[in-house]
């Protein structure tokens, strides 16, 4: 009883420690802008804002280039949408990040608990593991992706071990569809599980083999219900849209000792949205073992459970980067299902199997030394964990601003004070709130977040025709410079943004960190205004727009702030 009240204290104080940005400054906390900000925070804002949450897959969202189908949307069903409609936009967005982190700590707890180490004895190692899953730094957009994985893998193993089906392993399980995505990592899990299964099928027969089939066709029911609208379109294309994504382009851009290396090193790192700081752990923790097992003079074969987990886990690493294989282009053609859907995300498998696998190697030893040098290992991974932490989803103010895009707190993304001003001023200059505008230097969220309506935006999903009129309006701007469509800020196409030559030419440049003026950008009135475009609303002066039928309309100084010192209106006639 006393050492679970320690537990308690030592959590409440980490847990304070990890979120104090978040307890302490509210919205005055340096969040992520990429992937997180500028994207699937105001996605899920629109939903509820616009009373779309279960809207008709063809609805438009009006404030999304020109009404994005609704189908392009998150799912209704998934948890983080619930949170944003209870808490509001910032604090559901919070809600989620406190949520998030508990049930992964409570998730590896069972896991190990159930599975793993058993034994009393391993009590704070129990613990010592679930704080370093719980510290990683989970990527905000997708909810419970990694972070639910105990749960689900815990709930699988218990119906294989019982040979039945209950209640509590399925609701574990069932949990997991609801508060992730099938494209994030969904369809990773059911792949993996599938091969479990024949895995289950080959050494326990098909009758002890059926409850646990049974799980995985009811997670892939579950699955199917809570993304409905993506498997609507998948399975009819023809009666939504031709996506934008069928015109993605894979970059082949590693040779075999390229993609063995990088494999290696994603396996220790983990990739982007399933970044592991200190997998170091990983590979340091099986190495011991098989050290010990020499100096002991036992066979380094004995326990063949700990090299399958090994080849496993070589092998989700190795899957990162086997699809960018030079040698790989016979898969990518025009529109093919693997070019559209981003296989090498069985990186999201990777943290867990990862630390199951230093588990299950620390459960092997006998030796105390080797036992501490791997929880040791462990406490030192919480501590870069929570330091990484704050470098890829926070940045302390004050600290050095290298970029003022990437240290920016989420009142002063947003400023919602002062485009409130702005918005109000370009409503009665037009007559109407229902008119589209465009940004330069001021992403489209932002002004979406403000009450306008945007023809340009960054989506992961959209329908082809839209792009193929949005490149339109930037057609000359992009012949002056060729090198830009190659670029991967323009060739990913996930980007409707009004790009300029000479701020992808000028050295060190920055997204969004654009010089005071810029001399030239060509824009195309009659593209805009095919998009309903109406205003322009830029960070920067613009000296000439290559055409006198866009001109400024007014400016604005805010010396108060230091992000939207200037903001320029330009109008589209």
């Amino acid at each position: 009883m006393n050492r679970n009240y320690l537990v308690a204290i030592l959590l409440a104080v980490v847990f304070v420690g990890y979120f104090h940005e978040y307890i302490f400054l509210g919205q005055d906390a340096c969040i992520r802008v990429h992937d997180n900000l500028d994207s699937d925070v105001v996605y899920r804002y629109h939903l509820v804002h616009e009373h779309a949450i279960f809207a008709a897959p063809m609805t438009p969202i009006r404030p999304i280039m020109d009404g994005l189908p609704r189908v392009c949307l998150p799912t209704g069903f998934n948890i983080m949408i619930a949170l944003y409609w209870l808490f509001g936009t910032f604090g559901g967005f919070v809600a989620s990040e406190f949520l998030v982190h508990i049930l992964a700590y409570i998730g590896i707890y069972i896991l190990l608990k159930n599975h793993f180490l058993k034994e009393e004895k391993h009590f704070w190692m129990r613990h010592l593991a679930a704080l370093f899953f719980a510290a990683m730094p989970f990527f905000p957009v997708t909810g419970g992706a990694v972070a639910l994985q105990p749960l689900l893998l815990n709930g699988f193993l218990n119906i294989r071990k019982a040979g039945r089906l209950n209640w509590k392993d399925l609701l574990s399980i069932g949990i997991f569809p609801f508060y992730s995505s099938f494209v994030w990592a969904g369809l990773f899990v059911v792949i993996f599980m599938g091969g479990f299964s024949l895995y289950n099928l080959y050494t326990l027969g098909i009758k002890k083999s059926l409850p646990f089939i049974a799980a995985v066709a009811i997670f892939v029911g579950l699955s199917v219900i809570a993304d409905y609208q993506l498997f609507l379109v998948f399975f009819d294309p023809g009666g939504f849209f031709v996506s934008h994504r069928t015109k993605f382009k894979v970059e082949l851009n590693y040779n075999l000792k390229g993609v063995m290396s990088m494999g290696l090193w994603n396996a220790t790192s983990g990739i982007y949205h399933s970044t592991v700081y200190a997998g170091f752990v990983f590979f340091i923790a099986p190495l011991i073992v098989i050290v010990n097992k020499v100096v002991r003079r036992e066979p380094i074969f004995g326990d063949k459970l700990i090299y399958v987990l090994m080849g496993i886990f070589a092998f989700l690493g190795l899957m990162t980067t086997l699809w960018f294989w030079n040698q790989m282009g016979f898969l990518y053609g025009e529109g093919s299902l693997l070019t559209q859907i981003n296989f090498s995300r069985f990186h999201y498998l990777l943290p867990l199997t990862g630390l199951v696998l230093a588990v299950y190697a620390y459960s092997l030893l006998r030796n105390k030394v080797s036992q501490y040098i791997v929880a040791g290992l462990l406490l030192l991974g919480v501590g870069q964990h929570y330091l990484y932490y704050y470098d890829m989803h926070h940045f302390a103010p004050g600290s050095k601003e290298d970029n003022w895009f990437a240290r920016i707190s989420y009142r002063e993304y947003f400023s919602t004070d002062l485009f409130a001003a702005i918005k109000a001023d370009c409503d009665a200059h037009v007559g109407t709130d229902d008119y589209n505008v465009i940004g330069f230097g001021i992403q489209p969220a932002v002004l979406q977040y403000n009450g306008f309506n945007t023809c340009d935006s960054y989506q992961n999903f959209y329908p082809l025709q839209y792009e193929q009129d949005f490149n339109q309006i930037t057609a000359r701007e992009l012949d002056k410079c060729p090198s830009l469509k190659t670029d991967s800020r323009f060739n990913i196409h996930n980007t409707c943004y009004l790009y300029s030559c000479e701020t992808y030419e000028a050295p060190n440049k920055e997204e969004m960190d654009l010089p005071g003026a810029v001399h030239e950008l060509l824009l195309d009135p009659d593209a805009i205004q095919h998009l309903h475009g109406r205003l322009i609303v830029s960070r920067h002066e613009v000296l000439s727009f290559g055409t006198d039928r866009i001109k400024e309309i007014k400016r604005y100084a805010h010396p108060e702030n230091r992000h939207y010192t200037y903001i320029y209106i330009y109008e589209v006639l």
